[in-house]
């Protein structure tokens, strides 16, 4: 099974310029030269996900997408809102080939090979001992407005 992995695509900075997203999609999945399409993290802010999603699905038309998403999806939004979000994105019919992972394992069949695809968005709870450093050096802080964190349930998950 050849997977294909990209990360930090960063939609939300072509702007206007969607025929120039639509063709680093078409650059990075259009091809043949792999099996299962792998994008780990950072593909949008919140309110790009779907067109950046929509984009790189079609590129991969007939091959599984497998999507973690990072922190940077939760910009304008929070890390629930944003599994939420990637979650009614994998249900819209254009999206089939699309597994979200947000602490959570899919087993996927391609080129006659079964692997188990296992991900979650790193994220952790900003508290009192950190804050100073969120507001100084991190400024995600800022931009994702809840401070939930996103446990993995491995018990439930990663065992199925």
């Amino acid at each position: 099974m050849k997977l294909r992995c990209v990360s930090d695509l960063h939609h939300e900075f072509y702007g206007s310029y969607q025929s120039a997203w639509e063709a680093v999609a078409q650059s990075i999945a259009g091809d043949d030269e792999y099996d299962v399409l792998v994008v780990a993290g950072d593909v949008s802010n919140f309110s790009g996900m779907r067109a950046a999603l929509s984009s790189l699905c079609a590129a991969a038309v007939g091959r599984p997408v497998v999507y973690v998403p990072g922190n940077h999806e939760a910009y304008g939004s929070s890390i629930p809102a944003m599994y939420e979000r990637a979650h009614i994105i994998a249900a819209c019919t254009w999206a089939q080939n699309l597994h979200v992972l947000t602490s959570k394992a899919v087993n996927i069949v391609a080129n006659g090979e079964a692997r188990k695809f296992v991900g979650t968005t790193l994220w952790y709870k900003l508290t009192p001992a950190l804050e100073a450093l969120g507001k100084r050096g991190m400024g995600d802080f800022a931009y994702i407005t809840s401070e939930t964190t996103v446990g993995w349930d491995i018990d439930n998950e990663a065992r199925e």
